[in-house]
């Protein structure tokens, strides 16, 4: 009976054994687990992340592709491995393996990469959206240069203030900033976005300038669709200018009659870029007649001043025209005159040319 007991505790002895060895084993047993499923990525490229997890030392190697990178290919352990992808600028979708290896155990994962957008006949027109500039906050825009800013990263680089700036989506949009330049004041741009091919676009610009012989800029901004910042853009602009506004006043000249308003200039000033406004289409029409009294015709709307001339704040050799309780400066020949409100707004140049 003794021995049928020490037999028994014998052999529960060894199935208690087995069990812890057979227990180490299982632990110490090499694993490698990573989520197998392919990556689609866009073809603007960019940082992206593999989970591993394993219990040995593994190692992963990209096969035969130059535009994807691994920062760090080796671990122990849980890890990730960070993969860097390039740009796509082509037309043909790519996919790359990446396999990662530990022992005898190797799981691969692939990434598949789409192509740059093929939009077939070109060229194609791109939309554009104005976007407001202060011109003070931007700096480091040099005329002729066309800014291509996809991130608010990239934004500070050139903008040092955020004042008028509406907030910018760029996960949706791209901001183009443009600095143009003419001889006369620029009144007017008409602009055009062209995609000449899947990484090549054309921007032009025609620009309407005054025949005042300095030179102006102007800083425009546009929200487009997203365009890749190794994109090309060329600008060309071409300038439209109008005769030199040159007239000699003439104190014997009559300012009885009609005269249109031909534009409003102002100088560059505290940042801002001098301009002008075309009022031409605007048809306003100032009529001064010999009675004393100054019709001012703005398209359907007409009013009556009275008007005289005289010494301005009753200063000496300073003759000016008062009407509306103001009074300006002017300038007259028989064919032009201009004037300016040296009190209220002394930047601003009104143009007139005689009508009858």
């Amino acid at each position: 009976m003794k021995k049928k007991l020490k037999f028994t505790v014998f052999l529960a002895f060894l199935l208690i054994l087995a069990g812890v060895f057979s227990s180490c084993k299982e632990k110490d047993k090499l694993f490698l687990m990573i989520d197998e499923t392919p990556m689609t990525i866009t073809d603007g490229g960019g940082e992206y992340s593999i989970a591993v997890k394993s219990n040995g030392t593994w190692s992963a190697v990209v096969e035969n592709a130059d535009w994807c990178t691994l920062a760090n290919s080796t671990g122990t352990g849980d890890g990730v491995i960070t993969v860097n992808v390039a740009e796509n600028t082509t037309t043909t979708p790519r996919s790359v393996t990446i396999k990662i290896t530990s022992g005898n155990l190797t799981k691969p994962i692939v990434i598949n990469q789409n192509s740059i957008e093929d939009l077939g006949d070109y060229p194609k027109e791109i939309s554009l959206t104005a976007y407001s500039l202060f011109a003070p906050c931007w700096e480091n825009v040099e005329t002729g240069m066309v800014i291509i800013i996809n991130s608010e990263e990239e934004l500070q680089n050139y903008r040092n203030c955020d004042a008028y700036s509406a907030p910018i989506d760029f996960s949706q949009h791209t901001l183009l900033v443009v600095k143009v330049s003419a001889t006369g004041y620029i009144y007017n741009i008409s602009k055009q976005l062209q995609k000449l091919s899947p990484n090549g676009y054309k921007l032009n610009f025609e620009i309407r300038s005054s025949g005042d012989n300095l030179n102006t800029w102007t800083l425009r901004g546009f929200l487009v669709e997203k365009i890749h910042k190794t994109s090309l853009i060329e600008l060309e602009t071409t300038v439209l200018r109008d005769e030199p506004w040159e007239f000699a006043p003439d104190s014997s000249a009559s300012i009885v009659g009609k005269w249109q308003l031909v534009s409003v200039h102002w100088p560059a000033l505290w940042g801002h870029p001098a301009g002008m406004v075309d009022y031409r289409p605007s048809n306003v029409v100032y009529e001064f007649k010999e009675n004393g009294i100054l019709t001012i015709t703005e398209g359907t709307n007409v009013s009556n001043h009275p008007y005289s001339f005289g010494d301005m704040w009753e200063t000496p050799g300073w003759p000016g025209l008062l009407f509306n309780e103001r009074w300006y400066d002017f300038w007259l020949s028989t064919e032009k005159m201009e004037m300016m409100d040296p009190l209220m707004d002394p930047t601003r140049h009104y143009r007139f040319e005689r009508i009858n």
